[in-house]
C-alpha cells in the first residue's frame, strides 16, 4: 500500500576527494568507480588494501598467553594426556572446534571435544560438563569462541584438578575474567593489533603457533576459519578480510570429503565460492544442527573421512535445514499476527512472548521482525514453567544492550551488544518488561533513528553498468561487515517500462537518461514500483556485478532501493491541474487513484500514486488543504488558505521533488 512507501529511506552519500581518488585511479589503473569503493572502505592502507596478501596475517605469539599455551599444549601431547576441545554450537564455534581437535589428533595427541546443548545446557562452559569430563579422564579442556567471562568455572577447574586455556574472541565483562589460567583473546592482548578475529580465527592462530606457521598447515586449516570468520559475521578488514579471501581460495581447492559433501548438497560450484555462497548456503546448513539437533553432527561431518557417511550427514543437516526454516517460518507468522492483533509495532521496541518457541529460531525471527517493522525487537519463549528465554536485535542507534541494562532489576540474565541481545525472565515480568524497555526507548529514539539509512559510495550513470567496471569490482571481495559490496546511485532517470512478476515479489524495470536506457531487477520491491508508473522520474541505488545466464555474461546493477527524483518528479503545471481537480470537486475519502482519473480525464495528465501524494502534500504543507492516508485512501479537506495566494517556496515537499 502506498502509505507503506511515503517515509523514504535515508539515503547517506559518502564524501569524495577527488584528488585522492584520481591518484588511486592512476596509480593502480582502475575506474573511478572501483577508487571511490576502496578510498571508502580502506582506513588509509590502499596499498594493503588491494594487495590483501600474507603481510595482512599477524605473528600469533604476538597474542597474550599464546607462548603459554603452545608449551601447555606440547607438554600435554607429549606425555598423553586427554585433552577436550570446548567449543560452542554455533558455526563460528564447531569451525573452531573441528580446527584445533583436528589438528592436536594429526600430532599424535589424545583429543576429543565437547560442545554443550544450546536447549539444554546453554552457551558457554558449565560446571556439570567439567566435572563430569574430568571424571571421564580429561586432564586439559581448552576452549574455542567462549569462556572470557567463565571466571566461575575457571576456578571449579582448578578445585577439581583440570587444567584450563580459554581462547575466545568475545569482549570480557569487567571482573569476570578468568584468574591464574592462560587466557588467549585479542581483545584482551595489549600487543596485537587486530582485536576483531572471531572464534576460529583464534583457534587458526593457536594452530599456527603449533605447527610453526606450518605452510601445508595453514592452506589446510584455513578455508574452516574463512567459514567460521564469516558465518559469524567478524568484521572483513585487515586480517579477517585476507583469512576470507584467501581461505575461500583454497575452499575451492578442498579435499575434506565432508565439506565436499556439503557444498554438493547446498548446489554450490567449487569454482564459484563467495562469501555469499558461506553465508547464505554453507552456514545456514551448518548452523541447524545446533539449533534444531545437535552440533556434533556438523563436526563429525569434517571429520569424516568416508564419502557414503559424509553424504549421508550432509543430507541430514539439509534436512534440519528444511526443518528450521519451517520452524522459523512458522514463529515469525505468530509472532506478527500477535504484533499485528495488539498493534505492538507502535511501541518502540517490539517485544512478543508466547509458549514454547523453539529457542534455536527465536534469534533469527527477530531479525526478520526488526527488518520488517525497523525497530528493535525481543522475542520471547516462555517454558512451561513460567521461565522464559529471548533473542532480540536492533537498529543503529539504539543500543540493546544498554537499554537491557536499564532493566536488570526484573531479568535473571542478559548479555550481548548493542545491535544484538539475549536474556532471560520470569513469566510474570513480561509484561513489566515491556513498559520499561519502551520507557527508556521512548527517551532514546528520534525520527532520525527509526529511518532506515542506505549508504551510497557514489553516483553513477547508466553508462558507467559495464563489464569492465563489475570485473574491476571484484579487488573488493570478499564482501561482508565493514567491507559491504558497493552501492551506487543514478539519479533523475526516467521509467519507460514496468515488467511484474506475477508469482513473485519481483519487477523488472527499464529507465532511460535521454541517451542510454537499461533493464534492471528489482528483487522484493514490486509493491514499491507499483507506486511509480512509466514515465515518472526517479533515483535509484543498488549494486553493480556479473549475471551470467544463457552462458551469455554481462554486467548488472541489482536495485536496492528507489525513491522520487529530486527536483523534477512533479511540474507546477501538474500542481496546477491537481488544484483545479480538488477545487471543483469534493475528494473526501476518495481513493487515490480517482484523483489520477480526474486529472488524466480532464488535463490529459496521467499521474502515479506517488506524483498525486507528493503534491497532495504540498498542499497541505501549505495549509491549503488538510491530507491524511490510510492504505491508498486520501483524505482531502479544503484548508483556511484553499483560496489564498501562496508562496510555493514555503513548502518542504515542493523544494524536495519539483522544480
Amino acid at each position: 500500500m502506498l502509505k507503506d512507501y511515503i517515509k523514504e529511506k535515508n539515503w547517506i552519500f559518502e564524501e569524495q576527494n577527488e584528488e585522492k581518488l584520481n591518484e588511486i585511479s592512476q596509480k593502480f589503473n582502475l575506474p573511478e568507480c572501483v577508487s571511490v569503493l576502496i578510498l571508502n572502505r580502506c582506513d588509509g592502507g590502499v596499498r594493503q588494501y588491494i594487495e590483501n596478501d600474507f603481510s595482512s596475517f599477524l605473528n600469533p605469539f604476538l597474542l597474550t598467553g599464546m607462548q603459554e599455551a603452545v608449551e601447555k599444549i606440547k607438554d600435554a601431547v607429549k606425555n598423553m594426556k586427554t585433552i577436550i576441545v570446548y567449543g560452542d554450537y554455533d558455526v563460528d564455534g564447531v569451525t573452531s572446534t573441528y580446527i584445533l581437535m583436528h589438528y592436536l589428533k594429526s600430532i599424535g595427541a589424545l583429543a576429543s571435544y565437547y560442545i554443550p546443548s544450546r536447549t539444554e545446557e546453554g552457551y558457554g562452559l558449565n560446571e556439570r560438563a567439567l566435572v563430569d569430563l574430568k571424571q571421564k579422564g580429561a586432564d586439559l579442556v581448552i576452549t574455542v569462541d567462549l569462556g572470557i567471562t567463565a571466571k566461575e568455572e575457571a576456578r571449579l577447574c582448578k578445585e577439581i584438578g583440570l587444567d584450563l586455556i580459554v581462547t575466545d574472541h568475545h569482549l570480557p565483562a569487567e571482573g569476570k575474567i578468568p584468574v591464574d589460567t592462560i587466557v588467549i583473546n585479542p581483545k584482551t592482548s595489549e600487543n596485537y593489533p587486530f582485536k576483531n578475529l572471531a572464534g576460529a580465527g583464534v583457534a587458526f592462530k593457536l594452530v599456527c603457533a603449533l605447527s610453526d606457521m606450518n605452510r601445508t598447515v595453514f592452506d589446510y586449516y584455513v578455508p574452516f576459519c574463512a567459514i567460521g570468520t564469516i558465518a559469524d559475521l567478524a568484521e572483513l578488514c585487515g586480517e579477517n578480510r585476507f583469512i576470507a579471501k584467501y581461505g575461500l581460495e583454497k575452499l575451492k581447492e578442498t579435499k575434506n570429503i565432508g565439506l565436499l559433501s556439503l557444498l554438493n548438497e547446498a548446489k554450490i560450484d567449487t569454482c564459484d565460492i563467495t562469501s555469499t555462497s558461506v553465508s547464505f548456503g554453507i552456514a545456514p546448513r551448518l548452523n541447524a544442527a545446533g539449533r534444531l539437533a545437535s552440533a556434533d553432527m556438523a563436526v563429525e561431518l569434517f571429520m569424516c573421512d568416508n564419502k557414503s557417511k559424509a553424504d549421508e550427514i550432509a543430507k541430514t543437516l539439509e534436512s534440519e535445514n528444511i526443518r528450521r526454516k519451517a520452524e522459523e517460518q512458522k514463529i515469525f507468522e505468530r509472532a506478527d499476527e500477535i504484533i499485528t492483533q495488539n498493534e505492538l509495532n507502535k511501541n518502540n521496541v517490539i517485544v512478543v512472548a508466547e509458549k514454547n518457541w523453539h529457542h534455536g529460531v527465536i534469534g533469527i525471527v527477530s531479525s526478520k521482525i526488526t527488518e520488517k517493522y525497523y525497530k528493535p525487537s525481543i522475542i520471547i519463549s516462555v517454558d512451561d514453567d513460567g521461565n522464559g528465554k529471548a533473542s532480540g536485535r536492533s537498529i543503529s542507534g539504539f543500543d540493546l544492550f544498554d537499554a537491557l541494562k536499564n532493566c536488570e532489576s526484573i531479568l535473571d540474565k542478559f548479555g550481548g551488544h548493542s545491535l544484538a541481545a539475549g536474556l532471560s525472565l520470569k513469566e510474570e515480568n513480561i509484561e513489566k518488561f515491556g513498559k520499561m524497555i519502551n520507557e527508556y526507548a521512548d527517551k532514546i529514539m528520534t525520527d532520525e533513528i527509526l529511518t532506515p539509512k542506505v549508504k551510497i559510495d557514489s553516483k553513477i550513470s547508466i553508462s558507467d553498468v559495464s563489464l569492465k567496471n563489475a570485473s574491476a569490482l571484484k579487488i573488493a571481495e570478499p564482501y561482508g561487515i565493514k567491507n559491504p559490496q558497493g552501492t551506487f546511485c543514478i539519479e533523475n532517470i526516467k521509467i519507460k517500462n514496468i515488467r511484474n512478476m506475477a508469482d513473485k515479489p519481483h519487477s523488472f524495470v527499464t529507465f532511460s537518461d535521454g541517451a542510454d536506457e537499461i533493464t534492471v531487477p528489482a528483487f522484493g520491491l514490486k509493491d514499491k514500483i507499483m507506486c511509480f508508473a512509466e514515465n515518472d522520474n526517479a533515483d535509484i541505488c543498488g549494486t553493480l556485478g556479473i549475471n551470467t545466464y544463457n552462458n551469455r555474461t554481462s554486467a548488472q546493477f541489482i536495485v536496492r532501493d528507489i525513491r522520487c527524483a529530486r527536483k523534477i518528479f512533479f511540474t507546477k503545471d501538474e500542481l496546477r491541474a491537481l488544484y483545479v481537480v480538488l477545487k471543483n470537486s469534493e475528494f473526501k475519502n476518495s481513493d487515490i487513484q480517482k484523483l489520477s482519473y480526474a486529472m488524466g480525464k480532464n488535463y490529459g495528465i496521467n499521474c502515479s500514486k506517488l506524483k498525486i501524494y507528493r503534491m497532495l502534500a504540498v498542499l497541505n504543507d501549505l495549509k491549503m488543504i488538510k491530507l491524511s492516508l490510510d492504505g491508498d485512501t486520501v483524505s482531502v479537506e479544503k484548508d483556511e488558505n484553499f483560496y489564498a495566494k501562496t508562496d510555493l517556496a514555503k513548502s518542504q515537499n515542493f523544494n524536495t521533488y519539483s522544480e
